[in-house]
């Protein structure tokens, strides 16, 4: 219980938080969660179905309210942190040095992790449901076969366990490496040894092995979503550039552990030209890893703790390709080990130096920790009260990276201050010349202030540059909408619909478009759809009502 008032009170004004980010192509702009009929719809479209299928369920219940939304996020945090608690007391009350004192530290840890500010970017963050709904099944999987070792009838944690792993891809297709993990972590603290795990649980690891079978059809369900931002045909960075970089970001991490300020949403990590960077910051993780194998070898429990860390950032943190170098959520349960291991050392010194003091020096410690990491979180969720100090955030955090300067641009825009949203995209634009967003948006700004001339060259650069983005094509159909070409902007909505036929917008433009031809049999056709695909959206309804009022 304490646990949990711990955690909801460090993340209660996340509630006030908005959509930011990914939340605007993922929920806002998703007609896909709009949908849920038939109850198999909302699972289709994507390589995490779970993650569309609940952010669904929560535009059932209050539409676009955030608040929903950033609920269930923290029951699925609050649920995995209950989880490590779980695991971590029964671990630690295997040995003899914490054995004694393992509800505490198990609490004092579990906690720390919950409420540290590296966490608010998986929890506050609301598409980051991905990350802490994976973060729970693995813990789920742990668990579980942890539970199974303890029983005398295993049998139903093992298959709670295969389950939990299996019902984890549908959150994240990286939950790849929890069958992985799990042997480590049977090897390590359960069983002894690879062998007499293998020979203890042998249907159960050929069954968790069969897991990653559904990893092909939920990456085939949605292949644009990754196929040229992911994996080694990524477009953005190419696997060497990306490995020699990772070194660099994981001591980051590691520094943001210890000391979480000045974190950022977007941080647009560039690949790392120093050679001498490279160096140093490889023969640190070097060490570490061979610290880790030794670990393994001498003290297994210790080991794992190493296992953990880097079988985690694996998936994201090695040679595989993303087209963000460096996220703050790819530690979500990396954390647990350098929480855990930092706990325990303090443990172990205070009980072997200053042991009469344990008493009071202890949770002394652990309170001034978790009150310090608990304000620097309610902190940190009151940047994503909006998508201007988010942005702003960025911008301080890292000034190299065009990518917050146009998201900052879009937010000067909505305030009427378009002159400095074209500063922004101005400045993203200069520090990448080939960025057709803020081409885009630049040219959206110009529209806006009456200026559709000006418009013009840059919506048509973003176009030219992604001929097959469906707003680029709207945008300018748009512009030339405003400038009379009526029949060049019908055929570039016609385009946008080809490409996204389920845009709302695209079919109210093209309806515009189809109005003041004549055809209003097709514009009041496009409208309909329009209103079908968003149904809580007031302009397609007046179009329609000012049509047929008109006739």
């Amino acid at each position: 219980m304490i646990i949990a008032l711990v955690v909801v009170a460090a993340f209660w004004n996340s509630f006030e938080g908005v959509f930011v980010f990914d939340d605007i192509l993922h929920i806002v702009e998703n007609p896909r969660v709009r949908i849920l009929t038939p109850p198999w719809a909302p699972l289709l479209g994507t390589t995490r179905p779970f993650i569309q299928a609940s952010m669904a369920l929560n535009y059932a219940i209050g539409g676009l309210n955030p608040w929903g939304y950033h609920a269930v996020n923290l029951a699925l945090h609050l649920g995995a942190t209950l989880l490590l608690f779980g695991l971590l007391r029964r671990l630690l009350g295997r040995f003899t040095s914490t054995r004694e004192a393992a509800t505490g530290l198990a609490a004092t840890m579990a906690a720390l992790w919950a409420v540290h500010p590296l966490q608010t970017e998986s929890v506050t963050y609301v598409i980051q449901r991905a990350e802490v709904g994976m973060g729970l099944c693995v813990l789920l999987t742990l668990y579980s076969l942890l539970r199974s070792s303890e029983s005398p009838r295993p049998g139903r944690w093992l298959a709670l366990s295969v389950g939990s792993c299996l019902f984890g891809f549908g959150f994240k297709p990286i939950m790849a490496m929890t069958p992985l993990l799990a042997l480590f972590f049977d090897r390590s603290l359960i069983s002894g040894g690879f062998g007499a795990a293998w020979r203890a649980r042998r249907s159960y690891y050929i069954a968790l092995a069969l897991t990653p079978a559904v990893l092909p059809l939920l990456l085939a369900a949605s292949a644009a979503e990754w196929k040229t931002t992911a994996g080694f045909a990524c477009r953005d960075v190419n696997w060497s550039d990306y490995a020699a970089t990772q070194p660099e970001i994981i001591l980051h991490y590691l520094k943001l552990s210890f000391w979480p300020s000045a974190l950022c949403l977007d941080y647009g990590w560039p690949v790392e030209q120093s050679a001498l960077v490279i160096a140093l910051s490889s023969s640190v993780i070097l060490a570490l890893i061979a610290l880790t194998v030794y670990g393994m070898r001498r003290a297994p429990a210790w080991g794992f703790l190493g296992v953990w860390f880097f079988i985690n950032l694996a998936p994201t943190s090695s040679f595989v390709p993303i087209s963000d170098l460096a996220f703050e959520h790819r530690m979500y349960l990396a954390l647990a080990a350098v929480v855990c291991a930092a706990v325990i050392a303090a443990h172990l010194a205070i009980t072997r130096f200053l042991p009469e003091a344990r008493s009071f020096l202890a949770p002394t410690m652990a309170t001034a920790a978790l009150a310090l990491y608990a304000s620097f979180t309610v902190a940190r969720n009151a940047d994503y009260h909006s998508q201007f100090r988010i942005a702003s955030n960025d911008v301080v955090a890292r000034p190299a990276n065009p990518r917050p300067h146009s998201n900052l641009g879009r937010q000067l825009a909505l305030i009427g201050n378009l002159d400095g949203a074209c500063s922004e995209f101005e400045k993203a634009i200069a520090l990448k010349p080939n960025y057709a967003v803020a081409y885009a948006n630049c040219g959206q700004a110009l529209l806006d202030k009456g200026e559709p001339g000006r418009a013009r060259g840059y919506i048509q650069k973003a176009a030219e540059l992604k001929p097959e983005d469906w707003t680029a094509q709207n945008k300018f159909g748009m512009v030339l909408f405003r400038l009379g070409e009526d029949e060049k902007a019908a055929a570039l909505f016609q385009n946008a619909l080809r490409l996204c036929p389920e845009s709302a917008e695209v079919h109210l433009n093209m309806a515009a478009v189809l109005r003041r031809g004549g055809d209003l049999k097709q514009s009041i056709a496009h409208l309909e759809e329009a209103v079908r695909l968003k149904p809580d959206w007031n302009s397609p309804k007046m179009a329609l009502k000012a049509i047929r009022g008109g006739s």
